[in-house]
């Protein structure tokens, strides 16, 4: 049997979406140690057929409908805000109000992309970790290895269109495997949505460190009507952001917003199955 060439593959990560699932390390005392356990983590990635790894961040800007849902989800709890002016900043002592806070997470996501880059600068290995969304700078995207990353400076707010962003760029520069790591229903559904735009193997690895799932989204098969209409499907019956539907609700409006939308030619040039 010959030997097949490996893959050439890629890791995309949500880095607000890691934040999460490392929380407030047991044994880290300031947000250095902190930054040193995520960047492990991102570092995991890299292997013999993997050379790449981004990580995309969500923006916090201010008078906004998303940022009016985020002050929603807090309820009764009040939030902190600890400016990390360096490494050896005391980890606050109650997490969840810290990261409730919208301008200490974006803090905490500007140190974190300077730490990356900083770290990944000044190792031996050749493989590329490029970052974008955290920093101050809306736009700024950086390479560890200086790669032209100038296609990837972008206001996207969300990091779920920055993945999609990310993940077609890495298409064109050959990368055949992507892995998009996120806990983001929104982003199967983009994802969904692009496939036929991307990478010929698309994976999206979403859960817990005790319980990972792999979705093959390469190997979803559903028509074209619905792969076009999904985004809209999906912004109508599970977003938050969304009012529901007088007299339906989300759940139950989804048949009642396919059927709608069919009607209206929304997919018209594709053919249903």
């Amino acid at each position: 049997m010959e030997n097949q060439l490996p893959v050439k593959s890629c890791v995309i990560i949500d880095g607000q979406a890691l934040v999460q699932t490392i929380g407030k390390p047991a044994n880290a005392r300031n947000f250095g140690q902190l930054a040193a356990v995520f960047v492990r983590s991102v570092f995991s990635h890299f292997s013999e057929t993997c050379s790449r790894v981004d990580v995309v961040f969500d923006r916090y800007e201010a008078s906004t409908i998303k940022d009016g849902t985020r002050l929603q989800r807090t309820g009764k709890s009040r939030p902190i805000r600890r400016k990390i002016e360096n490494s050896d900043v005391p980890l606050p002592v109650n997490w969840k109000q810290f990261i409730d806070h919208p301008e200490s997470k974006q803090d905490l996501e500007n140190f974190l992309s300077l730490e990356i880059m900083r770290r990944a600068k000044s190792t031996s290995q050749n493989c590329d970790i490029v970052t974008a969304g955290g920093f101050q700078e809306r736009t700024a995207a950086e390479s560890s290895l200086g790669s032209d990353v100038s296609c990837l400076r972008s206001t996207h707010d969300e990091a779920d269109t920055r993945i999609i962003l990310h993940a077609r760029t890495l298409t064109t520069q050959g990368f055949q495997r992507i892995v998009i790591h996120s806990r983001d229903t929104d982003v199967l559904v983009l994802l969904v949505h692009f496939a036929n735009q991307l990478s010929p193997e698309i994976w999206f690895r979403t859960g817990t460190a005790k319980q990972r799932t792999y979705v093959a989204v390469h190997s979803i098969n559903i028509n074209q009507a619905l792969s076009k209409t999904l985004p809209a499907f999906r912004a109508l019956t599970g977003c938050d952001t969304v009012s529901q539907l007088c007299g339906s609700g989300k759940n139950n409006g989804l048949e009642e917003i396919q059927t709608t939308l069919l009607t209206a030619g929304w997919p018209s040039t594709c053919d249903s199955q």
